[in-house]
């Protein structure tokens, strides 16, 4: 076997001149002997190219079921050499010894399961070809089950994701064959990855599309380090605390995970899904400060008046709120200030044991609802000053993003899995029903259920202050209030690193300054 096929084959004027600049460190004779060497071997196999013909592949013959039984039951009978003669001569065709004893085999099998079953019928007319590959991870029956769940899901026009297979699956599994699944004993994990697998092998494939831009390394670092002195320059001229440097942030809230893919046949031209403009989806204005407290939510759902919100009542400090597309606009954050962000400042005055005239600071992107004359009054009047994240910057920049939206999210769609699967399970189907009906996810039962796990999500970031205080640490803000200059991370030298919002950040040296410095100054 000559290495030659595993390299492209290039001309003999392409290869290195014994006077070029490979002469600088290989000799000049070693180089001509090379491309002598060379130039034989592509002679060489160029010849034997064209003289020696291309091996081709032998032409096998695919047996149909009732074939495969007389040609089974034959050799049972009579053995496995007379039914070779006999079978070569009736189709024709040359059949080997192993090929008749597999199917003897198979046919023997199929006889004794009949038996077994005490069928009245035991002769054997069909012997299908067994399945190849690897056996299914749920078995075939719990498989066909999940399959033609998602099939009606997907009929009824709803948008199919991972997370939904995952929550149908379990649901599935617990009320069929629950020991299966690993909390009960079983061997069974039902991951996105199976999920991925499951919607491969009923031939659909997703459609994804992304409208995030980046920002070139060397300018990233330029307007990171102007981003943090700004910072610097408004927390020493007005003497902020970390107590009062917060960030506000909205973000979309799935009540249903959904995404801008779901499954369709390959090489379909046009995907048609519902859910694109999901009513289930609100949005929520999440904030957070230096020291890791976590405020009150907004949520802002999709209406005109408050008989869009929810049956369920809310903690007494939220702000619930509508848009008519339930998108964060002027008004909404005049009433997101009025009601959250002034009371928690007003409050933080009164620990501290200062008045009014204490400055507050307010991080937030350029959102243009945010930006208008009346927000920006509203602030001042208040003194709350303002110092916006840098414009594409706010994965790396903009502490919420960094630490809190993603997990807010994987905790709701956990949530929902929890709820999906439980919805499966309550269906009580029998071990000889199977036919699951899709669950309920109307609007209105979806924004009920949906409220009890935003009240969790809020309590869980009560409960995890070092959540929020990690994002501020990554974003560089705290290290450069204490250095009093710009603190730029090592990693953001790195494309990859800087860019990406979902690593955990933790440093204990940072930690314990921040935390030390938000309570020696409450003490005080």
């Amino acid at each position: 076997m000559s290495i030659e096929r595993y390299f492209k084959r290039l001309p003999s004027q392409q290869l290195p001149s014994p006077h070029g600049s490979l002469s600088l460190s290989v000799p000049s004779t070693a180089i001509a002997a090379a491309n002598r060497e060379v130039n034989r071997v592509l002679s060489r196999q160029q010849q034997d190219s064209t003289t020696t013909p291309k091996k081709t592949r032998g032409k096998y013959h695919s047996y149909s079921p009732e074939e495969r039984a007389a040609i089974g039951k034959y050799a049972t009978e009579n053995g496995i050499s007379a039914a070779r003669r006999y079978f070569s001569r009736k189709l024709g065709m040359r059949i080997s010894n192993s090929t008749i004893s597999g199917m003897k085999a198979g046919y023997k099998q199929e006889v004794a399961r009949k038996r077994e079953l005490e069928e009245e019928d035991d002769e054997v007319l069909e012997l299908p070809e067994k399945k190849r590959g690897r056996h299914v991870l749920l078995g075939e029956r719990l498989d066909k089950c999940v399959q033609e769940y998602v099939l009606k899901v997907r009929e009824r026009g709803c948008a199919v994701n991972s997370a939904l297979v995952v929550a149908g699956a379990r649901g599935i599994v617990e009320s069929l064959d629950r020991s299966r699944l690993v909390e009960y004993g079983g061997y069974v994990t039902l991951t996105i990855p199976w999920a991925r697998s499951l919607l491969k092998r009923m031939n659909f494939t997703k459609r994804r599309a992304t409208t995030k831009c980046g920002i070139p390394p060397q300018v990233f670092q330029q307007v990171k380090t102007q981003f943090l002195q700004d910072v610097i320059d408004v927390v020493e001229m007005e003497e902020i605390p970390p107590q009062l440097i917060f960030n506000w942030d909205q973000t979309g809230l799935h009540l249903v995970p959904t995404s801008n893919w779901t499954m369709a046949k390959k090489g379909s031209k046009r995907v048609e899904m519902k859910g694109l403009e999901d009513k289930r989806q609100i949005t929520g204005v999440f904030c957070g400060t230096l020291c890791g407290e976590f405020l009150p939510m907004q949520l802002i759902y999709k209406g005109k008046t408050d008989r869009c919100h929810p049956s369920y009542s809310f903690p007494a400090d939220w702000c619930i709120t509508q848009s008519s597309n339930h998108w964060s606009n002027e008004k909404t954050m005049l009433k997101y200030i009025d009601d959250i962000i002034v009371p928690f400042v007003e409050r933080v005055r009164d620990d501290l044991g200062t008045d009014d005239s204490q400055a507050a600071l307010g991080l937030f992107d350029h959102f243009k609802g945010q930006l208008t004359p009346n927000v920006t009054a509203a602030l001042e009047r208040h003194n709350i000053q303002s110092v916006l994240i840098p414009a594409t910057c706010t994965d790396r920049l903009q502490p919420l993003d960094i630490s809190v939206n993603k997990s807010a999210k994987v905790y709701l769609r956990s949530q929902f899995q929890q709820w999906y699967a439980s919805e499966i399970t309550s269906q009580n189907g029998a071990a000889n029903d199977v036919n699951f009906e899709p669950v309920d996810m109307s609007a209105p039962r979806m924004k009920a259920v949906g409220a009890k796990w935003l009240v969790s999500l809020y309590e869980h970031f009560l409960e995890s202050p070092d959540i929020i205080i990690n994002g501020f640490l990554a974003s560089g803000i705290p290290q450069s209030i204490d250095n009093k200059t710009p603190y730029l991370h090592e990693s953001d030298s790195s494309e990859d690193e800087s860019s990406s919002s979902e690593d955990e950040y933790s440093s204990s040296e940072n930690e314990f300054s921040s935390e030390d410095k938000c309570s020696s100054e409450n003490s005080a």
